[in-house]
């Protein structure tokens, strides 16, 4: 009998290490009930756990906007007085449906607008959704490297910690609060759009993970 325990205790020992390490990307998504389906599109995340400063060299700030930094493991917004501060991921490509997730912390303030966006290579054609100050969540257009019509919106408060969504499809955009949908808008037709997110305002406000993927399914 204590054969037979030993034996099994080295195989239950054996199948633990074998198990896959648990990702940040699944943590997040397990933390914040987000499924999430890659269909051959390709996936990333980013922890920002690492150095003070520039995002790296995953990341492209669009010519003529603001590039964020890493202060304390979680980024921060170069500058203030709203200005255009926007980070595209370039480490990698991203095809057909695309959606991605960006958790928001510090205080959520009136005067702080921050959310995770999908546009083309110069900050134009594409969607935004957003922690709109203290007045909920938005969906705009994204055009010129800043918000620009207003599609959608949801009054309800939402507080620090959360994690926004955003899935866009050709003629379909849902958006998802701590993986909750928000709200479909119909009518977009955009596909191979960069992933990234966005900040303006006067009050700082921080992200702490970033996560995305592209193929066939979303949130």
């Amino acid at each position: 009998m204590k054969t037979a325990a030993i034996i099994l205790a080295l195989l239950l020992c054996l199948a633990a290490r074998a198990l896959p390490p648990k990702t940040l990307d699944n943590m997040l998504m397990a933390a914040t009930r987000i499924p999430k389906t890659v269909a051959g599109g390709g996936s990333y995340s980013d922890n920002f756990n690492r150095a003070d400063g520039a995002l790296g060299a995953n990341w492209t700030v669009p010519s003529g906007a603001t590039a964020m930094a890493i202060a304390s493991q979680q980024v921060q917004p170069g500058a203030l007085g709203f200005a255009n501060n926007l980070e595209l991921w370039t480490g990698s490509t991203l095809t057909g449906v695309i959606s991605n997730a960006l958790q928001v912390t510090g205080s959520i303030n009136a005067n702080a607008y921050y959310g995770v966006v999908q546009c083309d290579s110069s900050g134009n054609n594409g969607y935004i959704y957003f922690v709109n100050g203290a007045s909920g969540t938005a969906l705009y257009t994204f055009t010129s490297q800043t918000a620009g019509s207003s599609l959608k919106t949801d009054a309800t408060a939402v507080t620090s910690g959360v994690v926004l969504g955003m899935v866009v499809r050709a003629g379909s955009i849902q958006c998802y609060t701590n993986g909750v949908l928000d709200f479909t808008y119909t009518g977009a037709a955009t596909t191979g759009l960069l992933s990234g997110f966005y900040y303006t305002g006067s009050d700082a406000i921080n992200t702490d993970t970033m996560d995305n993927a592209a193929g066939a399914g979303g949130f």
